[in-house]
C-alpha cells in the first residue's frame, strides 16, 4: 500500500512490536504517507572539506553512499566504520568533498526499494513465549541439514539457528519448497534492480509460497541487498529487540526456512523465507 510500517502502525494506534492476529482489521489511508529518503539530506552542513549528513530513521550506509556517488566501503572508511557498518538515527556522517545536491536514482530514492531488508506478515510471539527448546540432538541434526547448501546459504541458515538456540528455541529445518520461493523472488529482485516483498507481477508472499506448493499457517520474509552473506545476516540481526527481521529469526511460530541468493547490479540479493504448516 505504499506505507512504511511506522506510518501504518500510527494510523491504527499500534505500539511496537506491532503484533497482529489473523482476522484483525487495519485502516489503510487513501493517500500513502510520505516516506523518508536520504536525498536531499534534511541536515546538510557544508564545511571546508566535507558536508555532514545526519542519519535518519530507516537509513542505511549503502543507501546514503549511493545517493552521493560513493562506494559503501569508501564512505565507511571516511567515517572510521567497520563491518557490518551499523549506523543509527542521529549519527553524523562526513561526506567527503563539497558534493552538490545528491542525484538519487529510482533504486535508492524510495525507502521501500532501498531498505536493506523488510519483513512481511510477522505473526510470531515473542521469543520469551516459546515453549520449545533446542536440544543438542536437534542442533546436531539441523547442522546436517546445511551440508548440501551453498556456503553463503549455510552461513545464514546456521547463524539463524545458533541465535535461536541461544534463546532456547527449536531450530529451523531447511525447506526446499521455501528455498525455491526465495530463489525465485531473489532472481526477480535482481532482474528489476530493487528490493521489496511484492513480485514484479504483483504477487505477495503467500501467493509466492503457494506457487511452489507450500501452504503456510505462518509466513514471513526477510530480504537484503548486501555485499556478502554475513553482512546480510548482520543487517537483520543487529536491530532493536522488537525489530521485525530479528523477530522473524527468533519467531517460535516458524519451523522451516528457505534461502535464495542472486548476484545483483551491486552486491547480492538475499531472501530468507520463513514458514510453518
Amino acid at each position: 500500500h505504499g506505507l512504511d510500517m511506522e506510518s501504518l502502525a500510527a494510523e491504527n494506534n499500534l505500539e511496537a512490536p506491532y503484533w497482529l492476529q489473523p482476522g484483525d482489521k487495519l485502516w489503510v489511508p487513501a493517500e500513502p504517507a510520505p516516506v523518508h529518503s536520504p536525498a536531499p539530506p534534511a541536515e546538510l552542513q557544508p564545511s571546508e572539506s566535507a558536508a555532514i549528513y545526519v542519519v535518519q530513521n530507516g537509513d542505511n550506509l549503502w543507501q546514503i553512499a549511493v545517493a552521493y556517488g560513493f562506494q559503501e566501503q569508501d564512505l565507511a572508511a571516511a567515517n572510521n566504520l567497520q563491518p557490518p557498518y551499523l549506523i543509527h538515527p542521529g549519527d553524523r556522517l562526513q561526506i567527503p568533498g563539497q558534493p552538490a545536491q545528491p542525484e538519487v536514482n529510482q533504486a535508492v530514492g524510495q525507502k521501500e526499494q532501498a531498505a536493506p531488508a523488510a519483513a512481511e506478515e510477522t505473526q510470531a510471539a515473542s521469543p520469551e513465549q516459546a515453549s520449545d527448546s533446542a536440544t543438542a540432538n536437534e542442533l546436531s541434526s539441523n547442522s546436517a541439514d546445511s551440508a548440501g547448501l551453498s556456503p553463503d546459504a549455510a552461513l545464514i541458515f546456521n547463524s539463524m539457528n545458533e541465535k535461536r538456540a541461544a534463546f532456547g528455541l527449536a531450530p529451523l529445518s531447511w525447506s526446499d519448497q521455501l528455498a525455491s520461493a526465495a530463489q525465485a523472488h531473489a532472481e526477480d529482485l535482481s532482474w528489476r534492480g530493487w528490493g521489496g516483498h511484492v513480485g514484479s507481477d504483483g504477487a505477495h508472499l503467500r501467493t509466492r509460497y503457494e506457487r511452489v506448493g507450500y501452504w503456510a499457517t505462518y509466513a514471513s520474509e526477510n530480504w537484503a541487498n548486501a555485499h556478502d552473506a554475513q553482512h546480510a545476516f548482520d543487517m537483520w540481526w543487529f536491530e532493536p529487540d522488537w525489530g521485525p527481521h530479528r523477530l522473524n529469526i527468533l519467531g517460535p511460530a516458524y519451523s522451516e526456512i528457505g534461502i535464495g541468493i542472486v548476484k545483483g547490479g551491486w552486491g547480492y540479493y538475499y531472501v530468507a523465507d520463513f514458514g510453518s504448516r
